[in-house]
């Protein structure tokens, strides 16, 4: 039987890009990720292409800044991926990832995929290149295409996915790219196999609170009253609870493949019964996963009392 190797904290560090392409991330942030991965030694950050030339002058050299081009869907002609490239490169990007046409895959033009590549290559010669290609809107023919076509393009990566759209890598994606490339590494990204919730008396999932809209990815928000006191128990005083939290996302929360919530006490009963078989609403968060295609909910009896009617 083979040995399986053992990898500590720092070398699986070493092999990440600790990313923040938020659009509504500020310098602020951009400096902590900045921060996070040289105190990590992450393989790079990776953040929008607006902020590489601050990033490159705030991080001075101790760890490499990526950015993305054509991000996240790809559309940019070859001409503006390349322009893109170039100027994220003069700006002080070490790494760049760019998205494939997914177009141009889908209507079968393969010429024009590598040269959309190479137009990216050609001015990124001295730099890292990643072509993102965005695996779960492709199928396993497409696939193996691709992976012969970024073979082929003198890039450095082929990388599964942009974190921005219906799925991220899958260990049957990476099998598949194992099989297939020649000459390049492999990059998995994007993607939550699980997700365990718990939900707040007033719906919240994550510290997504009530609201007049689903929030998107990551984000800060501030705590609700009902929040703050059901959770300072944990605290000395009321007043050392915290207002603020960040939290994912409720978009980014029903990404996830699978989804497990767990929910217990008489005092969320009213809110069990609104969650699951009341109107979706941004009003009670939790209602979102109705929604999703695999929930699981762990409840107690006191939980479900108010369910019996409709269960």
């Amino acid at each position: 039987m083979a040995e399986m190797r053992k990898y500590d904290d720092s070398e699986i560090l070493s092999h990440v890009d600790h990313t923040l392409l938020r659009p509504t991330a500020t310098t602020a942030d951009i400096d902590r990720i900045i921060d996070e991965g040289i105190k990590y030694r992450t393989a790079s950050v990776c953040i929008p292409p607006s902020f590489v030339a601050h990033a490159a002058a705030y991080a001075k050299g101790r760890v490499k800044i990526c950015t993305v081009i054509g991000f996240p869907n790809g559309y940019n002609t070859p001409a503006v991926k390349a322009f893109e490239a170039a100027e994220a490169i003069r700006n002080g990007a070490d790494e760049v990832d760019m998205v494939i046409n997914l177009a141009m895959v889908k209507d079968g033009c393969w010429d024009d995929v590598a040269a959309d590549i190479r137009a990216v290559r050609e001015v990124s010669r001295s730099r890292i290149l990643k072509v993102i290609i965005e695996c779960c809107l492709l199928t396993e023919e497409e696939k193996r295409m691709l992976c012969r076509i970024v073979s082929d393009s003198g890039a450095d990566y082929i990388k599964t996915s942009t974190g921005f759209s219906t799925g991220g890598a899958t260990f049957a994606d990476i099998e598949l790219f194992a099989r297939h490339v020649r000459g390049i590494r492999i990059k998995a990204a994007g993607g939550i196999d699980l997700q365990l919730l718990g939900m707040g008396l007033n719906g919240h999932i994550g510290f997504n609170e009530p609201d007049d809209y689903f929030s998107k990815g990551t984000h800060c928000v501030n705590l609700t009253e009902s929040t703050i006191e059901a959770n300072k128990r944990f605290f000395a005083s009321a007043d050392d609870v915290p207002r603020q939290a960040y939290t994912m996302g409720v978009q980014t929360i029903m990404l996830a493949r699978r989804i497990v919530l767990v929910v217990s006490g008489e005092n969320k009963a009213e809110t069990v019964r609104e969650a699951f078989f009341g109107p979706v609403t941004p009003q009670v968060p939790a209602s979102i996963l109705q929604l999703h295609t695999d929930v699981s909910i762990v409840a107690d009896e006191a939980a479900l009392s108010k369910c019996g009617d409709l269960l």
